[in-house]
């Protein structure tokens, strides 16, 4: 299916890889809505709509007149998980529910941005759609938790893809919510400041450009194919070592300070993207070439802190 003049709406557009997938969609000819309760300034020929995704009349109104959906919302993330876990129960997957009913009687297709690095077992790597699932944090099990809840409403004929994106990095992250390593580690030593690593930097993960994560989502939200799942990612995993070196390599030295492992965190999870590239051409940069772009952008803005 081609994006073009489609009415797309992308709730939790303001936020980062929602903005990102805003500009994308806005690239390949859809007519974009941008839904979120903070929105920012974005492109003047994008319709934005300042709401609350857990008001049920703002979420009805919104959905009307759509042709396409995009679940970009969640109020945790992993680290807030430990802690405010209900919060997602109660209001996100509630919420979810909702969209998910009102994309299946107006018959829209309706795209959830999951989790590729909280969903599964990890037993094994790389990891495939089909592998066995085992949360180890309520992030991790609110998203599953969603994705399970749409599984039902695709087999009763809902036209719903799920994406379970990798580990984005890339401009407009800010580490200071909760995720992002590599936001982290290139700002701190861009502003002189020690990086923190929970562990030994031994953990591997499969680190993917905001950039290239909104082209691959745009392809599986035109896709019309059967395969209802797919993993968005490289392919290929890299150590927190590693970045760190990456990083000596460009900057000189930083200053890295080790911390006590945290049990939210898996050692190694890198995600299989055979089935995206079973059916798509397009290929994600490496992570030298992610880590320069990122860098060359961060070193045109003022303090890279503030972006």
């Amino acid at each position: 299916m081609d994006l073009q003049g489609k009415k797309v709406i992308v709730f939790g557009g303001a936020g980062f890889i929602g903005y990102n997938l805003c500009n994308a969609l806005w690239a390949r000819g859809a007519e974009v809505t941008v839904f979120d309760r903070s929105v920012v300034p974005t492109r003047k020929d994008m319709r934005c709509i300042q709401g609350d995704f857990f008001d049920d009349e703002q979420l009805k109104r919104a959905v009307q007149g759509q042709d396409m959906l995009v679940h970009a919302i969640c109020t945790i993330n992993p680290g807030l998980s430990i802690t405010d876990y209900m919060r997602g129960y109660e209001k996100d997957f509630v919420q979810s529910a909702r969209l998910c009913d009102l994309a299946y009687q107006s018959g829209k297709r309706l795209l959830f941005l999951s989790s590729g690095g909280t969903v599964y077992a990890g037993k094994r790597t790389p990891l495939q759609e089909d592998d066995p699932k085992e949360p180890i944090n309520h992030y991790g099990s609110l998203k599953l938790c969603v994705e399970d809840m749409m599984q039902a409403f695709i087999h009763a004929g809902a036209d719903f893809r799920i994406a379970r994106i990798a580990n984005a990095y890339g401009p407009g992250q800010d580490y200071r919510k909760g995720v992002g390593f590599i936001d982290a580690a290139i700002k701190k030593a861009l502003n002189h400041e020690p990086i923190e690593i929970w562990g030994d930097g031994s953990i591997v993960r499969d680190y993917i450009y905001i950039d290239d994560i909104c082209h691959m989502l745009c392809d599986v939200l035109a896709y019309d194919g059967t395969d209802r799942i797919m993993n968005i990612g490289t392919g290929k995993g890299v150590s927190q070592h590693e970045i760190i070196e990456m990083l000596r390599q460009c900057l000189g030295d930083v200053d890295v300070r080790y911390l006590s492992a945290r049990s939210i965190d898996r050692q190694n999870l890198v995600l299989d993207t055979a089935r995206y590239k079973h059916h798509f051409a397009f290929r994600p940069r490496s992570i030298r070439c992610g880590l320069n772009a990122y860098m060359a952008w961060l070193q045109h803005c003022s303090s890279p802190n503030t972006m």
